[in-house]
């Protein structure tokens, strides 16, 4: 009788020490972001935490809260900060502006988790025609997500403050396909602080329906069959 294989259970929701060495490969949901080990982040993002350092002259500091509103809770979203008059992106904490999105390379050598709640991750272009090193190319002038109008997107802890000069400003925020985006315009005048919360309403609640994403789970957890090859 032929032996039955070997399996093995690799449970990958390991949780990791913020002062620890050790990253993990993350996948998160409804982003279609991947982070992995290596430290390669450039000038599109923030990778140090926020370490106290006094607000900027001329500037506002802008707390936002991202909630789901069933929950109340805040929770990690996708967003993009533009000026509402130019459509220039500044990124937070600190209010820089985008000078670049994320390269091919960038994205599939890794990028280095921080836990952070201020660090963005990678930044995504989202329109205009660009090329195969801003993964763009294949769009030919059409946004890869149909409803996303600004240049860039790039994750959020959903609990986060960007230091803005004084002007009219526009966050953009998705929470994935479940949820209705959200978009807020508002004027700051360059002094002093401001909270803003957004909130996030479903649109559909599919694993109350029954539906549920097989790459979420597959990622989660995965049984590999121990035969020589994975």
């Amino acid at each position: 009788m032929k032996a039955r294989p070997n399996r093995r259970r690799i449970e990958l929701n390991l949780p990791i020490a913020a002062s620890s060495s050790i990253t993990r490969r993350r996948f998160l949901t409804g982003t279609g972001v991947i982070l992995t080990d290596a430290a390669n982040v450039g000038s599109w993002g923030t990778v140090l935490a926020d370490q106290g350092k006094p607000q900027p002259p001329k500037t506002t500091r802008v707390h936002f809260r991202l909630v789901d509103d069933q929950t109340g809770q805040t929770t990690p979203a996708m967003a993009c900060i533009t000026d509402a008059n130019s459509n220039e992106v500044r990124l937070p904490p600190d209010g820089r502006i985008c000078t670049r999105p994320s390269s091919v390379q960038e994205f599939y050598s890794g990028v280095k988790f921080n836990p952070d709640p201020n660090w963005i991750g990678p930044v995504r272009k989202m329109q205009g025609k660009g090329d195969n090193n801003d993964r763009s190319y294949v769009y030919e002038d059409r946004p890869s997500i149909p409803y996303w109008g600004d240049p860039v997107i790039y994750q959020t802890s959903g609990n986060f403050h960007i230091n803005l000069p004084a002007g009219r400003w526009r966050i953009k925020a998705s929470h994935g396909m479940e949820y209705v985006p959200v978009a807020e315009e508002f004027e700051i005048t360059g002094e002093g602080e401001l909270e803003k919360t957004l909130l996030f309403k479903r649109w559909i609640d599919l694993p109350a329906r029954g539906w549920w994403s097989a790459m979420c789970t597959c990622i989660t957890r995965l049984t590999i069959q121990r035969n020589g090859s994975i």
